[in-house]
C-alpha cells in the first residue's frame, strides 16, 4: 500500500463547495494496518458544518508521489461509478434517515459491495474443482 494521502472535504460531491484539503501528509503505518489521522481544523469545520452533506475522498500516493490511489474509484476502476462518500452533518449527531439498507443505501452500492465476496467465492470454487 502507499505511504502519503491527501484528505479532501467538501459540501458537495464536485468537491467544488468549501473545500478543505490535509494536503499532502505522511505517517502511515505499515505495521497498524495502513492507518493514519488527520484532524480537520476547527475553523474549516465551522464552515463545513454550514452545509448537509460532508463529501470525503482519500488519495494515497508511494513515497515518490507516484502510483496514486483514490477513494473515490474504488479497486482502482475496477468498480466504475461508485457513489461518492459522505456524511450527513446535524446538530445532534444522530442520523436524520430512515438508516434502513433500502432508504439510505442505492442498490447499486450494494452490489458493489458484494462483488468481492462473491468472485472471491467463485474463485476458492473454481479452485477446489481444479483439485
Amino acid at each position: 500500500f502507499n505511504t502519503r494521502f491527501t484528505i479532501d472535504v467538501a459540501n458537495d460531491a464536485d468537491f467544488t463547495r468549501n473545500l478543505v484539503s490535509s494536503g499532502v501528509l505522511g505517517g502511515v503505518i505499515a505495521a497498524d494496518g495502513g492507518r493514519a489521522t488527520w484532524q480537520l481544523p476547527q475553523a474549516d469545520w465551522t464552515t463545513l458544518r454550514a452545509g448537509n452533506r460532508l463529501f470525503y475522498r482519500v488519495t494515497t500516493t508511494n513515497a515518490t508521489g507516484g502510483n496514486a490511489r483514490s477513494s473515490v474509484n474504488p479497486g482502482n476502476g475496477f468498480f466504475p461509478n461508485a457513489p461518492i462518500p459522505y456524511a450527513v452533518i446535524n446538530d445532534s449527531g444522530e442520523c436524520e434517515c430512515a438508516c434502513g439498507a433500502s432508504a439510505a443505501t442505492p442498490k447499486s452500492a450494494v452490489a458493489v459491495t458484494l462483488l468481492p465476496v462473491l468472485f472471491g467465492l467463485w474463485w476458492m470454487r473454481r479452485l477446489k474443482n481444479r483439485s
